[in-house]
């Protein structure tokens, strides 16, 4: 398949048959952590609309990152979206707003990060300044999640927009 093109199969095996079992336990279950947590996130982000159950979102968010994966894009949130808003009734334009909302959250923290590491070790002198920068994106991004929070009704026109619900009326069941 073209996911594996340019990939040695054989190098890929004795890799995965030298793995060391403890790290490898490691990761799935800080995998499974992170699955959960956002899984939970995200039925928090559409409650104000609909009371959606987990299990009823783990399916999607686990296809969505599966695609999103296999890909190496970000077009998992599409199928997850509509696959939720079709499956729950909920507006699928609201459900796209929430998964924007979530990149948003997800970059803000990863920016966080970065200013904080970029602070924590040394960097060549022509990266200095990228630490302020970072610090400044950082705070940028806080103003503007601040700034919605304050004002929910704008929050909610943004997440409410209703021009791709009669899209997802159209997709087969």
């Amino acid at each position: 398949a073209w996911v594996l093109r340019g990939i040695d199969l054989a190098e890929t095996g004795r890799a995965v048959l030298s793995a060391q079992v403890p790290y490898l336990l490691l990761g799935a279950v800080l995998v499974a952590v992170s699955a959960f947590s956002r899984t939970l996130r995200w039925k928090f982000m559409l409650s104000p609309r609909r009371t959606v159950s987990l299990g009823a979102l783990f399916g999607p968010l686990a296809i969505g990152y599966a695609i999103g994966n296999v890909t190496a894009t970000g077009l998992g949130a599409i199928p997850r979206s509509l696959l939720v808003a079709r499956k729950e009734d909920v507006p699928a334009s609201f459900v796209l707003g929430t998964v924007l909302l979530e990149f948003v959250l997800d970059a803000a923290v990863v920016v966080s990060w970065a200013a904080v590491v970029s602070f924590a070790v040394s960097l060549p002198p022509a990266l200095t300044p990228m630490r302020y920068l970072l610090t400044l994106f950082a705070i940028c991004i806080y103003l503007v999640i601040l700034a919605f929070r304050r004002r929910r009704s704008l929050l909610t026109k943004v997440l409410q927009v209703n021009r791709l619900n009669p899209l997802v009326a159209r997709l087969p069941e």
